[in-house]
């Protein structure tokens, strides 16, 4: 018996990283095709699990019965069984979600530096807060008191 690597890749070195390079823009965009190809056959191997299959995509390459569903979907990458536009995609959203997320930033911070009518709105709200308090602090008075006569009790039991 010889220690060391195995003549024939395993697991998540089979199919090796520059055949799934092919595939993919990036291994980032790569790794997240991947992870959500993985999550599909991990569902479906939980529904088999537990007797009810319910439109989920098993996986569509031969697996052995302690394959991890990451090791899974990369073969299924591999070997063309999915096809999907990988990191061009993702890219663009990324962008335009960042740009969105910027404005909203710059719109808050507009909102909060000026305006009286703003001012208002915020005075209102305090003391609606304040409002709103009230009945709490009557509530913590009466459950003090119910603890305080339940304490009377308790001394009362062990005398």
């Amino acid at each position: 018996m010889t220690l060391g690597t195995s003549p024939k890749p395993e697991g998540l070195t089979n199919p090796p990283l520059h055949e799934l390079m092919e595939h993919a823009d990036s291994k980032y965009a790569l790794l997240i095709f991947g992870a959500k190809r993985a999550k599909q056959i991990n569902n479906y191997f939980m529904q088999l699990k537990a007797g009810y299959i319910k439109d989920v995509r098993g996986p569509l390459t031969p697996y052995e019965d302690n394959e991890q569903p990451l090791s899974i979907a990369f073969r299924e990458i591999n070997k063309g069984l999915i096809e999907g536009t990988l990191g061009s995609e993702d890219n663009i959203s990324s962008q335009s979600r960042s740009k969105v997320i910027s404005n909203s930033i710059s719109l808050s911070a507009t909102d909060l530096v000026g305006g009286s009518e703003e001012e208002d709105d915020i005075d209102g709200e305090e003391e609606e807060s304040q409002e709103s308090e009230e009945p709490y602090e009557e509530v913590e008075e009466e459950v003090e008191e119910e603890v305080e006569d339940e304490d009377d009790g308790d001394e009362d039991i062990d005398d």
